[in-house]
């Protein structure tokens, strides 16, 4: 999946917006087997996910942003973009 990300996911707490975005994502080709799942957050009842699952746990924050791809190209050091936000998603970067 891409270079760099191996998965990621979203929340919303609407149903129809999450199947909407979900059927957006499938035809992509860097978002491979979107799928809609239910999770009990504060925030968020629905969660778009892709690609593969993430660990249950982090060796570190390096390894967190590998896994979705905030690496800048050829270095390996991590880059959080600007427009990164925290998602109340415990899957979500």
């Amino acid at each position: 999946m891409g270079l760099t990300r191996h998965g990621g996911s979203f929340g919303v707490d609407n149903l129809a917006i999450a199947a909407a975005a979900r059927d957006v994502l499938a035809p992509f080709r860097g978002f491979p087997d979107p799928c809609t799942t239910w999770q009990c957050t504060p925030r968020s009842s629905y969660v778009v996910e892709w690609g593969e699952r993430p660990p249950a746990t982090w060796p570190d924050e390096n390894e967190r942003q590998a896994f979705y791809g905030f690496v800048r190209p050829g270095s390996g050091h991590p880059c959080t973009p600007s427009s990164a936000s925290t998602s109340c998603s415990p899957m979500a970067p």
